[in-house]
């Protein structure tokens, strides 16, 4: 046995590259990437005989895009990070408002078996094998939850019945036995959830059906991989990109988009390939996605940057953002749908990309994105959108207290104590308004939406400044004079004592250094 890179098999053979084996029947070694399923593989990609079908290519473009194929299959397989987990699951199956005939058949089948009505059901909670069902006073433990359109979190381990064919065999299926993967990749440092005072962003925890994704009583961000069905609304909702499909992180979708530069795609599902059987694009090369409801709005941006053309199967939520900037800065398309094919869609082309720094933020990408996009724009035109924010400071009201650099974890409000200065940056900044809640001073700190793109959004500027205070005792610059002359006029009226008056205009040092002479003095005196 020997495991291969690539391998097409066919009775004849086309013009291929060098990396790629050719094979006129199946043959008893492993390849990593197939074109046939009847020749063993690790990857089977439909989508090659697709293009194939339907190309009108020539020879060489179509040998230079099937090396294409091949290698962004290979990226994938090799970048997946998701790791497959298996769990014993039992037989004890709470059936809540089942007919007779299926319990029946379930007992008959070997199942430990208990209906409930579902007016006595308070709750479900718990995933697939650890199921708990809380009716009335009681609380039954399960393996497996089976319902009749109740309206249930569906954790794993719980479905409606309606949706199952064979109950007993889809329940042989996922018992003894249930296999899963950690899909959730999960950086809680650029998270605006994870671990805050208030609850400043709850985009992902919106859209997730499955209860895979909770806050605890800390607020922090728990993620339950077992219950995640894979559906791909949080990754493509979360601002930052803090979470991400172990399936397809940044990099390997990078290291995929770069084989593609130039090219007409077409976006598709790996579940939904099948679609390219029905289409007439002769002049596309498909772009296969794990799921195109994953994709965040910067693999969009750089999608319609990068690729000649683009066309996508199926809707998504940012696909106006993008082809509102597209149209509004350069005057054409920046995805096409399947429904919006025109004539003249050919006529476009990729605009290049900033150099893309794999340890930036999906955040920081799209924004670094969208600056050379605006730059080459008609700025004539004034593009404002609901999704791009303006950061203002009332700088007579600021202390300079820097609240709000501590709470922004974007790098869109920063602060240099040394200089007394506080920066922002429009571009980086999601509209979390965490740094509103954490700023001392009401009605000083705005997050304004629907802001207009122009040369100060995508700048670093002083949005407020103060000159520094130094100690009085050892002049040390420790604070901005705003907020020292603001603490000493909140705080001197309520001390009689001369040096604790004094304290208030000191640095954290002194101040000690003051209070313990003080008391040095007064057990001498005792």
């Amino acid at each position: 046995m020997s495991l291969n890179d690539f391998v097409f098999l066919a009775s004849s053979k086309p013009l291929l590259t060098d990396d790629i084996s050719y094979l006129q029947s199946p043959n008893e070694n492993e390849f990593l990437v197939t074109n046939d399923p009847s020749q063993k593989a690790l990857v089977y990609a439909k989508e090659i005989n697709l293009y194939l079908k339907s190309t009108t290519h020539n020879d060489l473009e179509k040998a230079k895009n099937i090396d294409i194929l091949y290698k962004a299959r290979g990226i994938l397989f090799d970048s997946n990070t998701s790791i497959p987990q298996t769990k014993t699951i039992g037989n004890k199956i709470a059936l809540i408002n089942i007919d007779d005939k299926t319990t029946k058949l379930l007992k008959d089948s070997g199942y430990m078996v208990v209906n409930i009505d579902k007016d006595m059901v308070k709750a479900v909670i718990g995933s697939i094998g650890e199921l708990s069902v809380i009716a009335g006073e009681y609380e039954l433990e399960c393996d497996v939850v089976l319902h009749d359109g109740a309206e249930i979190t569906p954790y794993s381990g719980v479905y409606d019945i309606k949706d199952i064919d064979d109950v007993v065999g889809f329940l042989k299926t996922i018992s003894p036995s249930y296999t899963y993967s950690n899909i959730i990749d999960f950086n809680e440092h650029t998270c605006q959830t994870h671990a805050r005072r208030d609850k400043s962003c709850s985009s992902c925890l919106d859209v997730c059906k499955s209860g895979a994704l909770m806050v605890d009583d800390e607020n922090k961000m728990v993620i339950n991989q077992i219950d995640c069905n894979n559906c791909g609304e949080c990754f493509s909702v979360c601002p930052t990109g803090a979470l991400q499909s172990r399936e397809f992180l940044n990099e390997s979708f990078f290291d995929v988009l770069k084989l593609f530069v130039d090219k007409n795609i077409i976006i598709v599902d790996e579940s939904n390939i099948s679609l390219l059987e029905e289409l007439e694009l002769k002049d596309f090369v498909p772009f296969v996605v794990p799921d195109i409801s994953a994709l965040h709005k910067t693999h969009l941006l750089y999608i319609a940057s990068m690729v000649s053309n683009a066309i996508i199967t199926k809707p998504h939520k940012d696909l106006e953002l993008i082809n509102k900037i597209f149209n509004t800065c350069l005057n054409r398309q920046g995805i096409s749908t399947l429904k919006a094919l025109s004539d003249d869609m050919l006529s476009s082309s990729s605009i290049g990309i900033s150099t893309i720094n794999q340890r930036l933020n999906s955040h920081e990408l799209f924004a670094k994105q969208l600056s050379k996009i605006y730059a080459i724009s008609d700025k004539s035109k004034k593009l404002q959108d609901k999704s791009f924010f303006s950061i203002k400071i009332d700088r007579q009201k600021c202390t300079l207290c820097m609240s709000c650099a501590g709470a922004c974890n974007l790098g869109a409000i920063y602060a240099d104590g040394k200089s007394g200065k506080i920066f922002t940056n429009d571009s980086l900044c999601v509209g979390c308004g965490y740094c509103v809640s954490s700023c001392a001073e009401e009605q000083t700190l705005f997050i304004n939406d629907n802001a207009f793109l122009d040369d100060e959004f995508f700048s670093t500027k002083v949005s407020t400044e103060d000159e520094a205070f130094a100690c009085i005792e050892c002049g040390k610059e420790f604070a901005s004079k705003k907020a020292i002359l603001k603490i000493a006029d909140m705080m001197s009226g309520k001390f009689s004592d001369p040096d604790k008056i004094k304290t208030l205009y000191c640095c954290t040092e002194c101040k000690a250094k003051i209070m313990m002479t003080k008391l040095a003095k007064q057990e001498m005196m005792i």
